[in-house]
């Protein structure tokens, strides 16, 4: 594709060289004075602590025991006892007697019979069966569902600045002065080039970004934005959270915890079913509930039932059903008179005649404005929280850099500087010329999640060879260290960023007026030896590979004769060598002349008296 900028023609490149001659104190900046015996200071410290800690108990213990025994005893006892008892007596022998005397002897025999009979019968039986049955059933509820969450960030700065005079008589008094920089500049004419125009908007935005955004080797959060209101600015509150938007909102922060909004309506149910014992004619039950759940109301109740009668008069069979206040007959109205019921909602029956029934009944639940009104509410602070949480870190991270940076000296040289304006510049006005052109394939392959060492950067091979054409004209048709630019002020920027622009500060001024531009004019001079090739590709969208290139006027361009005209102007211009040379600039050199550039650096000034400055 042809570039859309054209050459705004042939002329002399005029470079401006010049040359640091010396510092010198400036305007007054700052006076300090310390009276005599006195000591004076001053201490800053900021310091930030939070702490959260968070803990939500659950415990659950159930225990269930059942001791089933049963034990039969079949005993049959029988029992005979008899008793026979006989009893004869015989006795025979001789009866000796003696005395004082004569001895006297006897011969005698005695028989006796006795009898008797005892006979005794005993039968028993024995049947025994035991059963028993323990039960147990020990049900110990404990919430305690831990969960600990403890943050403790502390941040503190202290900045001690002070003066001591206590041991001497006088008074003391120092005067800071501005530091201003003094140039010798002289203008010297390298001859005729083609030249480019480039009007470059935000020239340091991708500067901007890679230095506010890179640190330590990472990169730093974009500033969170408040939570507002989507698609507008104005501040989130409650009140605004709705079912379609408070995910993106928690996307958006990152919020966690945050619960799905509760339904609008639902419908609770509480089935219950009796079967009536035969001969049990009248029947009632009580002590039932419709739980309706935590923050909705009833709007609408219904039931369905469904029952068998026992045999006879069908005129005395009946049920009634009671439901809150709202008393029916079974079966004929199955609508409930049911509005703005919660809680619980008892549920009570009586009846004869039957001999089974089930009974479904139903509410349809409605939320309340209040329960829905919480939940935005925890929704609100969940986002906030998460906003809160990802600000602290953008503050932290952004202090840890500016403390970071505070420990250097001086900046970036001025010098440095200078090249990093000519290189985004550059960057800026090829992507203006080139477009497309410099999207190249990547000539690096990298894959950081292979193992070593497999997970270094690597060369692309043949990417990297058919890039090299295109990588060689565009740094080498120009002579970008020559470029011309004039910064113009922030306002021809976005205006989303022109109080953040006015905030930078540098110490080197240039720098400061670089960074806070909202666009540059930019002037780019052509190689005098890649002009015809410049031309070519000005044409036609295609760099010459080489050899000698076509003449323009085959391409049958309007522009053709015009760019024929440049090369007739440039045909014995020749390169010059050593373009970025430092010249010297002699004092006396009546082409010369002296420039004051201020700084922000302080000086103090040695002696306490005020400056004399004519």
């Amino acid at each position: 594709m042809k570039p859309l900028i054209k050459p705004i023609g042939v002329g002399d490149l005029k470079v401006t060289k010049q040359r640091l001659i010396r510092y010198a104190p400036g305007e007054v900046a700052h006076i300090e004075n310390v009276l005599a015996r006195e000591k004076r200071s001053r201490e800053h410290r900021r310091l930030r602590r939070q702490e959260e800690t968070l803990t939500f108990e659950r415990e659950r213990e159930e225990e269930s025991r059942r001791d089933l025994q049963s034990t039969e005893r079949f005993e049959l006892q029988s029992e005979t006892q008899r008793t026979l008892r006989s009893e004869t007596t015989f006795e025979a022998g001789i009866e000796l007697s003696a005395s004082y005397g004569p001895v006297s002897l006897g011969a005698f025999a005695r028989f006796a019979t006795n009898e008797a009979k005892e006979e005794s019968d005993t039968a028993s039986t024995k049947y025994a069966k035991e059963i028993t049955e323990k039960s147990l059933s020990r049900l110990a509820e404990r919430v305690r569902e831990e969960r600990v969450s403890r943050t403790v960030e502390e941040t503190e700065e202290t900045n001690t600045h002070g003066f001591d005079n206590t041991d001497s008589p006088d008074h003391v008094t120092g005067v800071y002065r501005w530091v201003d920089k003094f140039y010798r500049q002289k203008v010297v004419n390298y001859g005729k080039r083609l030249m480019f125009e480039f009007v470059v908007p935000e020239p340091a935005a991708f500067y901007l970004f890679a230095q506010r955004y890179h640190f330590d080797n990472k990169v730093l959060p974009d500033k969170p934005q408040a939570p507002a209101l989507p698609d507008t600015t104005i501040p989130l509150h409650p009140s605004a959270i709705t079912r379609t938007n408070y995910l993106g909102l928690v996307k958006l922060q990152g919020a966690q915890g945050v619960e799905p909004p509760p339904v609008e309506r639902l419908v609770v149910s509480k089935p219950l079913s009796r079967e009536i014992p035969p001969g049990g004619a009248h029947f009632a039950f009580t002590n039932e509930d419709l739980v309706i759940p935590k923050g909705y109301v009833v709007e609408s109740g219904f039931y369905r039932v469904a029952y068998t009668w026992n045999t006879g008069d069908a005129d005395e069979r009946s049920g009634t059903l009671l439901v809150g206040n709202d008393l029916i007959d079974i079966g004929v109205y199955p609508s409930l008179a049911l509005s703005g019921e919660s809680g619980k909602v008892p549920i009570s029956g009586t009846g004869f005649g039957l001999r089974t029934f089930a009974i479904n009944v139903q509410a349809v639940c409605v939320l309340l404005a209040e329960e829905f009104a919480r939940w935005q509410l925890s929704v609100f602070t969940a986002v906030m929280n998460a906003y809160q949480q990802r600000l602290l870190d953008y503050e932290e991270r952004l202090a840890a850099l500016q403390i970071q940076q505070a420990g250097r000296i001086g900046g970036t040289n001025p010098a440095i500087n200078r090249e990093i304006e000519k290189e985004e510049l550059k960057h800026a006005c090829l992507i203006l010329w080139a477009g497309d052109a410099l999207d190249l394939p990547s000539a690096i392959t990298h894959n950081p999640q292979a193992p070593p060492p497999g997970n270094h950067p690597a060369i692309r091979r043949l990417p990297a060879i058919a890039n090299a054409e295109s990588i060689e004209f565009f740094e080498q048709a120009f002579e970008w260290s020559n470029v011309v630019y004039e910064l113009y002020p922030y306002f021809w920027g976005r205006k989303d960023t022109w109080l953040d622009r006015n905030a930078l500060q540098s110490e080197d001024p240039l720098l400061e007026r670089f960074l806070k531009a909202g666009a540059a004019r930019v002037v780019v001079p052509v190689r005098p030896s890649f002009t015809e090739a410049v031309l070519w590709y000005q044409i036609t969208g295609q760099i010459w590979s080489g050899g000698a290139i076509p003449a323009l006027s085959s391409t049958g361009d309007p522009d053709a004769v015009l760019f024929n005209s440049y090369l007739e102007e440039m045909r014995d211009v020749e390169d010059v060598v050593e373009l970025d040379a430092e010249i010297d600039i002699p004092e006396d050199d009546p082409a010369a002349w002296t420039i004051k550039v201020p700084t922000t650096l302080v000086w103090l000034q040695p002696e306490p008296g005020l400056p004399e400055l004519e």
